[in-house]
């Protein structure tokens, strides 16, 4: 029986610290997750990714799921998702963005999907996976 694997997919910061945006989703999912990324960052060299095996009696992997229609700057567009859809106060969303970034604002609407995972709230789908060679892949995913 083999080990199945697990993807993170980590955000660098201009200070060169990582953050783990997408935590233990499938491998196959990781090209899906840097395109959320690039849209939420507006940039396709932040994101890094490493795959591990699956801990013993992990349970499935972590979907990446979709964003919000973003038009104009990613953190107003997110902002006024969470305050219209997902019912975060206006008070919280400014707080969680001077404090975390965009990031935090992605961070917590997946939160909210995944505790609330039949209400889709207004979402887009999930980005298609696109077509990307080896090459590209492994250039795009980089060492960490």
């Amino acid at each position: 029986m083999t080990v199945p694997n697990r993807a993170t997919v980590w955000l660098r910061s201009p200070s060169g610290r990582r953050d783990p945006v997408e935590v233990d989703i499938d491998p196959p999912d990781t090209l899906a997750a840097l395109a959320k990324w690039e849209r939420v960052t507006g940039r396709s060299d932040l994101c890094v990714v490493t795959v591990h095996p699956a801990p013993p009696g992990a349970g499935p992997p972590n979907p990446v799921l979709g964003l919000p229609a973003i038009v104009g700057e990613p953190a107003d567009s997110l902002l006024g998702h969470l305050a219209d859809e997902h019912g975060i106060g206006s008070d919280t969303g400014p707080w969680l963005l001077r404090a975390q970034g965009v990031a935090g604002l992605v961070k917590e609407h997946d939160l909210d999907h995944t505790e609330n995972p039949d209400e889709q709230l207004g979402q887009q789908p999930r980005p298609p996976t696109p077509m990307v060679s080896r090459r590209a892949a492994h250039h795009m995913n980089g060492p960490l």
